[in-house]
């Protein structure tokens, strides 16, 4: 787990340089980056959800 944390924060890292940028970005590029966040995220809560970490925090879902 701590690989993950790390990546997450050199993620993170990388976003907020990303946003104090002055310069504009091709939105066709930062729309694909964004999708590929997208499935990420729903790779990992659909993971987390069969773990049944939702269940963890009193989160019950139906």
């Amino acid at each position: 787990m701590p690989n993950e944390l790390d990546s997450l924060s050199k993620l993170q890292a990388a976003v907020r340089e990303f946003q104090a940028r002055e310069e504009r970005v091709d939105t066709r590029g930062l729309r694909q980056v964004i999708d590929a966040l997208e499935g990420e995220f729903a790779v990992e809560a659909r993971e987390s959800q069969k773990a049944g970490d939702h269940l963890i925090g009193g989160h019950i879902t139906a």
